[in-house]
């Protein structure tokens, strides 16, 4: 998400990024994003999220990037959704309502 980030900073918004939850592996990025009165925007956040956005991409029309950027967290999201979702059947603390 820090291509997204970066390409809004560069479209000239001030961006403050706010993490849904500390565990990166359940949280989401909630962007709030406001035009700047400057060229270049400005990145506000009240916890460290990157090292650095001078390596991300800024995503256009004519190369778009974002699924392939993005792929890792996909299938990592993907894996945590089905261990939380199937962890209480195999565990018996939730119950099948067929069988």
């Amino acid at each position: 998400m820090r291509s997204v980030c970066n390409t809004l900073i560069h479209s000239g918004f001030n961006v403050e990024v706010v993490p849904t939850q500390e565990d990166e592996d359940y949280r989401n990025l909630v962007f709030i994003s406001k035009n700047s009165n400057k060229r270049i925007g400005v990145l506000t956040s009240q916890k460290k999220l990157y090292s650095g956005l001078s390596d991300a991409e800024i995503l256009t029309d004519e190369k778009p990037q974002l699924e392939f950027l993005n792929a890792e967290a996909n299938i990592r999201w993907r894996k945590s959704c089905q261990k939380y979702f199937l962890s209480g059947y195999y565990s018996g603390q939730d119950r099948l309502w067929f069988r």
